[in-house]
């Protein structure tokens, strides 16, 4: 089993391509291998924690399939939006796992149609340059016959071009239908998760319930993924440091924000024990060994952009329980941004240590 494992300095993930229908595993209803269903769930995890401070928010609120795009439209534009291609899609038809592998089968059909249609009509060209070359290069009083023979192979290379339009034009719709219908047995399912089980509260949990989708029920996706735990992911860890730090200002009614975040971030822990298995156990004699707090240090290093995230998020007029959402966001958009010299230079100087 393949999980990709967060770098324990920046915490970045491999991110898998977006797995487009089952494989088939002999007689009857195709499925999801387990490395195709859990290396999915990994790239959503990963995309979901990323896009986590702009989608956290609403994603719990959603009741309607337009809400549900609503909600996703922050990921529109990421490298990776291909992984939620099918939640955000605009035209969902309402369809069924049965309806949409019916789809499929016609699909494949189409394509293999397509491909004879493409066949033909390079062997129907080819035949009418050979037919146009015999001709010009016939003698005058032999002529009449080769050029009847050009008109027929351009006849036959004609309906052959209609052949391949037609064939070109099946398939799209029918892809266009796929497209559809496979959105909307995703985005139903996907409501449903959210709004009757209530568990869009982390993405863990929403890709455990969107990556095998729509091959199979969320309920069927999310019991095969919970078998097979990620490691915690940087960005994620990241969003519940900054809303543990939030809530802890309730200990410290009279310090200022900023001062709040500077302070508990100093408190964190320089180093922190990991696991280990193996050799490398095995020689330390140990289990377990300490390893620099990468969170600690990304925090640090990074201070004035995050200070700049809570000075410029509206502490007052929005819901306090949407206030970290708001600050892990700024934090994000201030640590994309280009930095100038004049940037470097005041970051130097409101460092922490």
């Amino acid at each position: 089993m393949s999980n990709p494992l967060e770098d324990s300095n920046t915490g970045e993930q491999k991110v898998p391509q977006y797995f487009d229908g089952a494989k088939a595993s002999g007689p009857g209803r195709p499925t999801l291998s387990d490395d195709d269903l859990i290396d999915l769930r990994n790239g959503l995890y990963w995309l979901l924690s990323v896009k986590w401070p702009d989608i956290g928010w609403e994603l719990p609120r959603v009741e309607t399939p337009e809400q549900l795009r609503n909600a996703l439209a922050p990921i529109k534009g990421h490298p990776y939006e291909h992984l939620v291609t099918r939640f955000l899609h605009a035209t969902p038809v309402p369809s069924s796992p049965e309806e949409i592998r019916a789809l499929r089968k016609n699909r494949s059909a189409a394509i293999e149609n397509l491909r004879e249609a493409q066949s033909e009509l390079d062997r129907r060209a080819q035949e009418a340059r050979t037919a146009e070359l015999a001709m010009n290069e016939a003698q005058v009083d032999t002529q009449q016959s080769f050029f009847l023979n050009l008109l027929k192979r351009w006849g036959e290379f004609r309906r052959a071009q209609s052949s391949l339009d037609t064939a070109q034009a099946v398939l799209k719709a029918i892809e266009r239908d796929v497209a559809d219908q496979e959105a909307g047995f995703c985005q139903s399912e996907l409501v449903e998760f959210i709004f009757k089980a209530n568990y869009a509260r982390n993405p863990l949990g929403l890709s455990n319930a969107m990556a095998g989708l729509p091959d199979v029920a969320w309920e069927t996706s999310r019991g095969r993924c919970s078998k097979y735990k990620p490691e915690p992911n940087f960005h994620y860890r990241l969003f519940l440091t900054i809303s543990a730090i939030w809530r802890s200002r309730e200990n410290y009614p009279e310090l200022p924000t900023v001062e709040l975040f500077r302070q508990e971030i100093l408190k964190m822990p320089v180093t922190k024990l990991v696991r280990i298995s193996g050799l490398l156990a095995k020689e330390k004699g140990n289990d377990r060994i300490k390893l620099p707090n990468n969170l600690r240090s990304h925090l640090v290093e990074n201070w004035p952009y995050l200070k700049s995230a809570v000075e410029e998020t509206d502490l007052v007029r929005v819901h306090p329980k949407q206030i970290p959402f708001l600050i892990a966001a700024a934090f994000s958009r201030n640590l994309e941004k280009p930095r100038t010299p004049q940037d470097q230079v005041r970051a130097d100087r409101d460092k922490i240590e």
